[in-house]
């Protein structure tokens, strides 16, 4: 089976850095509301089948560059989210439950990096267990 390469390749002070651009889409059923124009609710929890995903994605880049890179590679996991929040209007509580996951379940070799892009209602979003990049938009 032939190795799945990394989205980026690099080397930083001698150090081999790998980066897997990992993004997380809106739910199957926000998908269907937004197409057939159809009424839904929002709240400001994320479910457990979101943190699922999240972690699948993670943990199949860690695999990914572990097989690419062997063991003295820094790796990376680029996340881009698309809440089903279309309006932003949860986002500092969606960062904060992803955070809090992060401190109990972090990847063992695996640095995250979020990128939020920052809209009129998309404000700057701080983490303690990843990096977030706060986009101009």
């Amino acid at each position: 089976m032939e190795k799945k390469t990394p989205d980026i390749e690099g080397i930083l002070k001698a150090t081999k850095v790998l980066c897997e651009v990992k993004t997380v889409e809106i739910s199957e059923a926000e998908a269907i509301r937004r197409k057939t124009g159809a009424v839904g609710r929002i709240t400001n929890s994320l479910n457990a089948r979101f943190f699922n995903k999240l972690k699948d994605d993670l943990l199949k880049a860690e695999s990914q560059m572990k097989s690419y890179g062997g063991e003295d590679t820094k790796r990376i996991a680029f996340v881009i989210l698309n809440f089903d929040d279309f309006l932003s209007g949860y986002l500092a509580e969606y960062y904060e439950q992803i955070d809090g996951y992060l401190a109990t379940q972090p990847p063992p070799s695996l640095d995250i990096v979020f990128y939020n892009q920052m809209t009129a209602s998309r404000g700057q979003v701080v983490m303690q267990n990843a990096v977030v990049i706060n986009g101009d938009g």
